[in-house]
């Protein structure tokens, strides 16, 4: 099963009001650009 207290979605190439709709209908967090997965920096661009 999907934890969805722990889960982000990120969104790229929408407006704010986009990305928030998308958001609460896949029922998680927004997500923003730079993360960490497993301790592993990931950005949007290049490292």
């Amino acid at each position: 099963t999907i934890n969805f207290a722990k889960s982000e979605v990120m969104v790229l190439g929408y407006s704010t009001e986009e990305a928030n709709s998308i958001a609460n209908r896949l029922n998680c967090r927004l997500g923003s650009f730079p993360t960490t997965y497993l301790g592993m920096p990931i950005s949007d661009a290049r490292l």
